[in-house]
């Protein structure tokens, strides 16, 4: 990992989970290099769990689910941002998350679309699934 000392914020990936001890030996290595007051975002992954922790007073990690189930969106401060922001908020909510469940309904809200939100590979992948359960009898409810 390469560090400047002259960053106005880091993101750092890590295949952790968002409690893993690991979280914390990363970021006193990068504290003693960038010091205290630069915004540091973790996006963790390993646990396969939606997470968000606060790891300290300007750092959080983040672990958006599993299997592809989750799209998870983060927003972080820069120092400039921190440094800007009133002083009686704490800066530790310029941190911010959102987890959407990753399917193509939700998506086409999000988007505000009427339309499909589906390619035609995505449609003819679907009717080839739908056409393989009913050849193997997976539809028919047995119980």
């Amino acid at each position: 990992v390469l560090l400047e000392t002259a960053c106005d914020a880091i993101l750092v990936m890590a295949h952790m989970g968002t409690d893993d001890e690991a979280i914390n030996d990363i970021l006193y290595g990068i504290r003693a290099i960038v010091g205290v007051n630069i915004p540091i975002q973790f996006v963790a992954g390993h646990t396969h769990k939606r997470r968000h922790t606060q790891v300290d007073k300007l750092s959080t990690a983040v672990e958006a689910g599993r299997y592809l189930d989750t799209i998870g969106f983060i927003s972080f401060p820069t120092a400039t941002t921190v440094h800007m922001a009133d002083n009686n908020s704490s800066a530790i909510d310029l941190f911010q998350h959102v987890f959407l469940d990753a399917n193509t309904q939700l998506l086409g809200e999000i988007l505000n679309s009427d339309e499909p939100f589906i390619t035609s590979d995505g449609q003819e992948l679907k009717d080839f699934i739908s056409t393989t359960e009913t050849k193997l009898g997976l539809d028919r409810i047995i119980g």
